[in-house]
């Protein structure tokens, strides 16, 4: 079963995640033919990209405490990174990545490396992240 899906910048990739296996599949969003899948972890997960074509998408698998930085084209993980258990939701705002925690009430921020910047505590439970920009 479906659990989020998330469309790449240039539309061309539809990112379908689970609520019953490891995996987030890659189709393409005209055909819907299946291209790839990425091995995240534990499901649910979810997926978050840049604004521009051609940059990383970004998978959580919350239950996992891992963030990957995916290369959306062929699937290649170029990094993981540890973060809160629970971080399930994410977003991302220039060049920054925030996730939260629905279980530990965090708030993450990582680079577009995914190196952490800061990890918050802002409520019993964080159950999703929006960012905004201010004027």
């Amino acid at each position: 079963m479906a659990h989020d899906v998330a469309t790449s910048p240039d539309g061309a990739r539809l990112c379908v995640t689970s609520t019953e296996d490891s995996l987030v599949r890659v189709l393409d969003s005209r055909t819907l033919q299946f291209r790839f899948s990425v091995m995240v972890g534990t499901p649910p997960q979810h997926v978050a990209f840049g604004l521009f074509s051609g940059t990383p998408a970004y998978l959580t698998s919350g239950y996992a405490s891992r963030i990957e930085l995916v290369n959306p084209l062929n699937g290649r993980i170029r990094r993981i990174a540890s973060v809160p258990y629970g971080s399930f939701n994410l977003t991302t705002i220039g060049s920054n990545v925030v996730t939260s925690s629905l279980i530990r009430g965090t708030v993450t921020t990582l680079d577009g490396d995914l190196r952490l910047r800061r990890t918050v505590r802002v409520a019993h439970a964080a159950r999703g992240i929006a960012t905004v920009v201010w004027p």
